[in-house]
C-alpha cells in the first residue's frame, strides 16, 4: 500500500497512490483538503471534532486516548531504533485494540534498517498486520522495500521520506521483488547504481561502514 502525505492541495493525485495522509497535528489548515480527495483518508490529529470528516483510518500516538474504537493507526515514534524491537512492538500492541500497529524509529545506521525490516516482516508472518519504518536517510531501505509505505507528493513530511515520483518511477513502486539487491559501502551515495540497476529488479544502495560488516552479513542472511 502507498501511502501519500500531502501538505497541500495537489493538482493531481497519481491512481498509484493506495491513500492520503493529512497530517493536521502539524497544520490544521488542511481540513480544507478533505472535501477534495478522493482516495481513502487518513488524519493525525487529537481532535474530536475531526470525526466528523469519517476517514477511513485515524492515526492515533500510542499513549493518546483514540477518538474511536475502529478505523485506527496506533503509532509511536522514536528517535532512535531500540536494540529489542520485538518488545518494543509488542509494547505497541499492548497500548490499545486498533487496525494497524506503525512504528516509526530514527535510524543511526542501515542495521537499523534492516533490524526493522526483520522484526516487521517476522510479525507480519504472524498474522499481526504491523508498518515498521525507520526514518532518516539510513532508514530509507525500509520505505523502499516495505509492503506498507509513505511518500509525499509535494514537502517530505518525515526524514528520508521519498516522494511518489522517485518510489514509483525509480523503484518501481508498487511492483515488490521477493529477492533484492544493493551496493554496499561508504560512501555510496555518488553512485547511480539505483536508477541503472532497477529496470529489472529491485535494487537499493546501503552504507555500511567497515565495523559493520561482520553484523550486516549475519542480518542480510
Amino acid at each position: 500500500m502507498l501511502i501519500a502525505s500531502i501538505k497541500k492541495q495537489p493538482q493531481t493525485i497519481p491512481s498509484c497512490v493506495d491513500a492520503v495522509e493529512l497530517r493536521l497535528d502539524l497544520n490544521p489548515s488542511l481540513r480544507s483538503l478533505i472535501p477534495l480527495l478522493k482516495k481513502p483518508l487518513i488524519l493525525k490529529t487529537s481532535d474530536s471534532r475531526d470525526l466528523q470528516y469519517a476517514p477511513t483510518f485515524f492515526d492515533c500516538d500510542w499513549q493518546d486516548r483514540p477518538l474511536r474504537k475502529d478505523g485506527l493507526i496506533c503509532s509511536r515514534h522514536i528517535d532512535h531504533t531500540p536494540s529489542d524491537l520485538s518488545q518494543t512492538f509488542a509494547e505497541l500492541m499492548e497500548a490499545m485494540p486498533a487496525n494497524i500497529y506503525k512504528l516509526a524509529t530514527m535510524a543511526h545506521s542501515t542495521l537499523d534498517a534492516l533490524r526493522m525490516l526483520i522484526a516487521t516482516r517476522l510479525l507480519r508472518a504472524q498474522g499481526k498486520n504491523v508498518i515498521g519504518i525507520c526514518m532518516g536517510e539510513l532508514g530509507q531501505i525500509t520505505r523502499i522495500v516495505s509492503e506498507h509505505t509513505y511518500a509525499y507528493l509535494d514537502t517530505p513530511t518525515a526524514p528520508g521520506q521519498l516522494s511518489v515520483d522517485e518510489l514509483t518511477s525509480v523503484y518501481r513502486y508498487p511492483q515488490q521483488e521477493e529477492k533484492w539487491y544493493g551496493l554496499i559501502g561508504d560512501p555510496v551515495e555518488q553512485s547511480p547504481s539505483h536508477i541503472t540497476h532497477n529496470k529489472h529488479c529491485l535494487f537499493v544502495k546501503m552504507r555500511i561502514k567497515k565495523e559493520e560488516l561482520s553484523e550486516f552479513f549475519l542480518l542480510a542472511k
